[in-house]
């Protein structure tokens, strides 16, 4: 069974997670604001991870990167 987690909730993770509804298991954005707001127009709710560890310990098989740019370069510096 495919487990997505969407990283940037954005147009983007918007368009994909709502498309994907059912198959979202978690998301997370840099302001948690935007995956809750997300997380709560989807039938099937998502879990919102709080930190991008969480997210990466969040049971899924599947990663979509959804993210601006800059979002994506903050969080690899992070975790480098």
């Amino acid at each position: 069974m495919l487990k997505l987690g969407i990283i940037g909730c954005g147009a983007m993770g918007n368009v994909i997670a709502k498309a994907m509804d059912g198959k979202v298991a978690v998301l997370f954005d840099i302001i948690e604001e935007k995956a809750v707001k997300l997380a709560e127009s989807l039938r099937f709710k998502p879990k919102v991870a709080k930190t991008f560890d969480e997210f990466i310990n969040s049971d899924m098989n599947f990663v979509v990167e959804a993210a601006s740019q800059r979002a994506v370069r903050d969080l690899s510096l992070i975790h480098i």
